[in-house]
């Protein structure tokens, strides 16, 4: 066994807690035993340090019995079956699955495996709808389309030696740098990040208000996280170093940046947002398919957008999401003021945070946060998380979450 067995112990420490969550309403399933655990993790682990064809392993494997996807999930989940199932099924190795290579990506599809050392096996593989996504979802919904993702264990592999654990359209959490790191609420939401975010655009969430002024400034502040989220998804799925701050409108902004590639010009975010605000509710079918073209569109100028973080410097956003410059080298005076993690709804406890062990990249974005008062950044590492430093200028503090990734919803 390659991997420590403190992580099966906390895996299933994670997936017991979420079956038995008081308000989540899960199906009161089978708990795979600790021994299950390790071996399906450490199986997808070796897969993982594998190649095919001189790629990198990607697959995706739900754990479960024949027995129990045909008389638990067919039933309350699918419309059908829409299985393969294998007519000599396959020892559960890692060789195996590495065969395997692409044929599963855990959004629309996964192999299926269950049985104990030496015997389990891969006996299938299940086809299912994707989950909603972060813009562009098609409103709308037929008989044959009722296919969801099997609601048990489902590891995903997310590179050399990164796993995500999912159940449903739901995570559990992630394997990175060997550590299981358990699900958290969504941070780019109006009452965490999310609140300093919204604040650049001038909406203001009053302290314990979970209500927005009226229809309309709900949907601008839905759209406008959306598109930070959809930032971030695309530095995830890419898995680089990148920093990218969204700053406030000032006129000093240039005292703390220095860089070859300043830029005019605009990529109409804004006017793409407008619409999409304006298009969120529409029912009618021209309207709703407008609303497809304008999420289509406004995708693609944030992909452009995260292209250029693939140059080594900042990505510098006006509050409007429009370029300032790419690039760029900071240039802030140290922070010397408090930092401490932010809160999410599983926690409130504003712990120091010892920055200095994150590296330059990441010091060079607190330090132009601390100076450029309502600034927000964003950076991302190789190794995974998204951070997120924010600066709570009531308090004169520095905020920071670790993980800003998209995390319990698929």
């Amino acid at each position: 066994m390659l991997l420590n067995k403190e992580l099966s112990i906390s895996l299933l420490k994670a997936w017991t807690a979420d079956q038995n969550h008081p308000y989540k309403g899960r199906d009161k399933r089978t708990i795979p035993s600790q021994e299950e655990f390790e071996i399906y993790l450490d199986t997808m682990f070796q897969a993982t340090l594998l190649r095919e064809e001189g790629d990198s392993v990607a697959s995706s494997v739900a754990w479960i019995s024949k027995e129990e996807f045909i008389r638990n999930e067919i039933p309350k989940y699918r419309q059908s079956e829409l299985c393969l199932y294998f007519e000599n099924p396959l020892q559960f190795t890692a060789k195996n699955i590495a065969k395997m290579s692409g044929i599963s990506n855990g959004k629309t599809s996964v192999i299926l495996a269950h049985g104990k050392k030496p015997n389990s096996q891969i006996w299938g593989i299940c086809y299912f709808e994707s989950g909603l996504e972060t813009m562009g979802s098609i409103p709308a919904g037929i008989d044959c389309s009722r296919h969801f993702a099997p609601d048990c264990p489902t590891i995903t592999t997310l590179g050399v030696g990164s796993l995500e654990v999912s159940r449903g359209n739901g995570r559990i959490g992630r394997v990175e740098n060997g550590e299981f790191l358990e699900s958290h609420p969504d941070i780019v939401a109006y009452d965490m990040a999310g609140k300093y975010l919204l604040r650049l655009i001038d909406i203001e969430i009053e302290e314990g208000s979970k209500i927005y002024k009226n229809s309309q400034e709900a949907a601008v502040a839905y759209t406008y996280l959306s598109c930070i989220k959809y930032l971030v998804e695309i530095l995830s799925q890419r898995k680089q170093g990148a920093t990218i701050i969204v700053v406030p409108d000032c006129e000093n902004i240039k005292d703390f940046y220095e860089t070859s590639w300043g830029v005019t010009g605009t990529l109409e975010i804004e006017l793409l947002q407008e619409n999409k605000a304006r298009l969120m509710n529409e029912k009618d079918l021209s309207g709703a398919l407008f609303n497809l073209k304008v999420s289509k569109s406004l995708t693609n100028r944030l992909r452009n957008i995260a292209d250029l973080a693939k140059m080594d410097g900042a990505v510098l956003l006006s509050s409007d999401l429009n370029v300032i410059a790419f690039g760029s080298k900071l240039k802030a005076k140290k922070w010397e003021g408090k930092i401490v993690e932010g809160p999410n709804d599983f926690s409130n406890s504003s712990r120091p945070v010892d920055f200095e062990r994150l590296g330059t990249r990441h010091n060079s974005a607190l330090n132009f946060v601390g100076s450029v008062e309502g600034a927000i950044a964003f950076v991302s590492s190789s190794d995974g998380p998204i951070r997120v430093i924010s600066k709570d200028i009531d308090k004169q503090m520095v905020l920071y979450w670790p993980d800003c990734r998209e995390s319990m919803f698929k």
